[in-house]
């Protein structure tokens, strides 16, 4: 087996009241003896939920844009098939301007295509993993002997997501709230 069970998890967790202690008991379960000794050597609870958590925004964020962008394809869709009936707007209950039956889904697929573009740039801006200690100064690292900063710079690489550059122990807080913004 090479990954945890999220139930597993749910049920260390309610064994320990601690929502890392399970992750990381849950993990030794599936390590070999020789790797068990180096759980989490080098990095702090918030290196890891944090990163989790961009993970989890970014497999959300996935799902979210092609639903969207499947809605925004139909009333594109929509819109042309009713390019040619002519409507009538109106406003205060009142006949206003003529217009075609097609523009309100074509408005409507406009906006959701600002909001697609608000949600790409969250997705390649703002999901921040981060591997530095609670402070950002890499101190488990370098007493390891490793660089910190290159260390979080290729985990995150390899996750596919950014990292700061001066992080903390809640690095990630002010990025998911711009990925909230853009939802």
């Amino acid at each position: 087996m090479d990954v945890i069970d999220p139930d597993r998890i749910r049920e260390l967790e309610a064994k320990t009241g601690h929502d890392v202690i399970a992750i990381n008991q849950a993990l030794e379960e599936i390590l070999s003896d020789e790797a068990k000794p180096f759980v989490n050597m080098g990095r702090t609870s918030a290196d890891t939920t944090q990163t989790a958590k961009a993970l989890q925004l970014k497999s959300a964020l996935k799902v979210i844009a092609t639903s969207i962008e499947n809605l925004r394809d139909i009333l594109l869709d929509k819109s042309i098939e009713r390019k040619d009936i002519v409507a009538m707007d109106t406003t205060h209950l009142y006949d206003a301007l003529p217009t075609t039956a097609g523009r309100p889904f074509a408005h409507y697929a406009e906006m959701l295509q600002s909001g697609l573009n608000h949600l790409k740039y969250a997705y390649e801006n703002s999901l921040i993993g981060k591997w530095g200690d609670a402070t950002g100064n890499h101190h488990a690292a370098t007493v390891l002997g490793l660089d910190g900063m290159q260390l979080q710079e290729t985990y995150c690489q390899m996750l596919g997501l950014k990292h700061m550059t001066a992080s903390a122990q809640t690095s990630g807080l002010e990025y998911e709230a711009d990925v909230m913004y853009a939802l």
